[in-house]
């Protein structure tokens, strides 16, 4: 069984809640914290998380 890898994108403003959300488990039981990076240079500033979930 391979594990699923899920990408969620947020805004560079809430990385900080988003790695919060990580350490806490959060709703959606992330089990592993993988990378968190830009994803785009643009001035919204959108950054890319990758999570292996359950």
């Amino acid at each position: 069984m391979k594990p699923k890898f899920k990408t969620v994108r947020k805004l560079a403003t809430n990385e900080t809640a988003l790695i919060k959300d990580v350490q806490q488990g959060g709703k959606k039981k992330l089990i592993f914290y993988r990378t968190i990076r830009k994803a785009s240079k643009t001035s919204k500033g959108l950054y890319s998380a990758t999570y292996k979930t359950k």
